[in-house]
């Protein structure tokens, strides 16, 4: 991505690049999903979210640091091999 290149030219190494959804489900959207029983209408929005074909898939979440020691973020654990993202 373009956010990307220009992000190490300022210095920036790449942490993780990937579709929203993989994003979301790593912080654990689905857990949160579970434990509210009233939330048919934050279900069908974290649908909308997650469904591959629509914005699960045509979003994506870049994460960009400079100085620091990559941190474990929770977001990234169900990230694909960075191969696979062409960065």
């Amino acid at each position: 991505s373009a956010l990307a290149h220009w992000g190490r030219k300022g210095g920036l190494e790449v942490l993780g690049f990937l579709p929203q959804s993989h994003f979301l489900l790593g912080l654990g959207i689905l857990d949160l999903l579970s434990q509210d029983e009233e939330g048919e209408k934050e279900r069908l929005v974290a649908k909308a979210l997650l469904l591959p074909g629509g914005m699960g898939e045509t979003f994506k979440v870049l994460i960009q640091a400079k100085g620091v020691e990559p941190p474990g973020l929770l977001g990234l654990s169900m990230a694909p091999r960075r191969e696979a993202l062409r960065l």
